[in-house]
């Protein structure tokens, strides 16, 4: 007979050890991280943390407490610094150091001068501390590289020529891929919002206040104004700071990116080449319905929810003060045409 076998892959093989092992706390789930790495490990627990499946919530919960469990939390090395002395055939550009990829080079050396490396310390020399970002905080980062990978070097648009010789530009990512994506990264969000803790650095935190109240967050003591100064912060306390200002960024990262994905799935719904035709013209997306003679509240509405950054709410007012304009230059009625140009006149002021 024929036996067939089927090569796990990564996220799998953890999904089976959580299974087999009713939860993170047993030696498989240890090795495992051990032998992928943990940054790897990390991101994989986010794929399945991530999943919506009500029949996969508690191997969700398992692989959430495995991600905080054997996360760990960013630590700082301390190095003596090495003045930018490389050898001749191994030039890097100022500032790139390969070996520390958080830290850049400094450069000390005037332009142009060539020097040979030497590993001589005296007591003296300056101490230089590496930040290391916690695995969670690098598996999240490969988590939302993975997500954006099939399309982050895509080209978005691409020409077609009609039938009567005229070129229009299409969308290279579907409406329906565009919606795959967006789905990822709302789990994302919300696996980030459920637990807020990730963006403050993890499970084993440092007090940042001798006097900080037991009932108060760490949330509340990394943001209120009577946080030390940084010259009063301890080498871990600067580390863990650092890290969140760093989840931070990816997050409003990932906020913006699901607002242009969302605007741009609109576009995909609403005849992309149509719009292109009206962008190179000059007109504005809303004027598509505006030209139809269409009310402008359902789609402002929708592009609000979506992309409240990008389409703020001047935006909708703008476009519903237009629409009142057009409205009042098909009306035959005097009294009526100088009472919504009024109204659109009142709109346009509050702006």
């Amino acid at each position: 007979g024929v036996e067939l076998y089927k090569k796990l892959r990564p996220v799998d093989l953890l999904q089976q050890l959580l299974v087999i092992g009713n939860g993170p706390d047993n030696d498989s789930v240890k090795k495992y991280f051990e032998v992928l790495g943990p940054d790897q490990a990390c991101a994989n627990c986010l794929i399945l943390a991530c999943l919506d499946s009500t029949t996969n919530s508690q191997v969700s919960d398992w692989a959430t407490r495995a991600f905080f469990l054997y996360g760990g939390d960013p630590q700082t090395s301390h190095t003596p610094r090495q003045p930018l002395m490389s050898p001749p055939a191994q030039r890097f550009p100022l500032g790139f150091n390969p070996g520390a990829m958080s830290t850049p080079v400094h450069p000390t050396i005037g332009a142009g001068t060539t020097h040979h490396q030497t590993n001589m310390i005296t007591p003296n020399q300056p101490i230089n501390n590496i930040l290391q970002y916690s695995p969670k905080h690098d598996g999240l980062y490969l988590y939302v590289g993975r997500i954006l990978r099939p399309i982050w070097n895509f080209k978005v648009v691409y020409k077609s020529t009609l039938e009567t010789n005229v070129e229009i530009l299409n969308s290279t990512i579907p409406a329906e891929d565009c919606a795959l994506i967006l789905g990822h990264l709302h789990a994302l969000s919300g696996f980030l919002e459920k637990n807020s803790q990730f963006s403050l650095a993890g499970v084993r935190i440092v007090n940042l206040q001798s006097t900080l109240s037991t009932s108060r967050t760490l949330q509340d003591s990394l943001d209120n104004s009577q946080q030390p100064q940084r010259g009063q912060r301890t080498v871990g306390q600067e580390a863990l700071i650092q890290e969140k200002n760093s989840l931070t960024v990816l997050k409003e990262f990932i906020s913006n990116t699901r607002e242009v994905l969302g605007l741009w799935k609109i576009l995909c719904e609403h005849q992309f080449s149509l719009y292109c035709r009206l962008a190179h013209k000059g007109e504005h997306f809303i004027h598509m319905y505006l030209n139809d003679n269409a009310s402008v509240d359902a789609i402002s509405s929708k592009l609000r929810e979506v992309c409240p950054n990008l389409y703020k709410s001047e935006d909708a007012a703008c476009s519903k003060a237009n629409e009142m304009l057009l409205t009042a230059k098909n009306l035959q009625n005097k009294e009526e045409r100088e009472e919504k140009l009024k109204e659109a006149l009142e709109v346009f002021i509050d702006l």
